[in-house]
């Protein structure tokens, strides 16, 4: 992440190839929007080096912790706002097949993660056998 200037922010990706990812992701956070869940919104996509980047204005916001070290005493109405924010977000119903499955892109990320370090993994296993 970089910021630009005060209002702007860019997430920019390592690989070359995130182009699908970022429209992808640029996708899922209109949809949430739309369905009124508060989120950032992508609005442009840009060239970094040979990567590519989301561009985004900047959230005039502050975490969580900041709101309740600030402000302890206002600590339960800050909890009901998140508990209403967590209501709104468990309250949407979309068709099914519309978002990927949490289940199948863990069970790619873990596939792609073993293939990826299988030989240092095996390492592992055999200095713990010789030991």
């Amino acid at each position: 992440m970089y910021r630009l200037d005060p209002d702007t922010i860019v997430k920019v990706y390592a690989s070359p190839e995130s182009l699908p990812l970022i429209e992808n992701e640029r996708k899922m956070a209109k949809m949430a929007f739309v369905h009124g869940i508060p989120t950032a919104i992508s609005y442009d996509i840009v060239k970094v080096g040979d990567s590519y980047g989301s561009m985004f204005e900047l959230p005039k916001a502050k975490t969580m912790n900041d709101l309740l070290s600030a402000e302890p005493e206002k600590a339960e109405a800050l909890i009901r706002q998140f508990v209403d924010v967590m209501k709104t977000i468990h309250a949407v119903s979309l068709d099914p097949g519309t978002l990927p499955s949490a289940a199948n892109e863990l069970k790619t990320t873990r596939i792609r993660h073993t293939r990826e370090n299988i030989d240092s993994l095996l390492d592992q296993v055999d200095s713990l056998i010789l030991e």
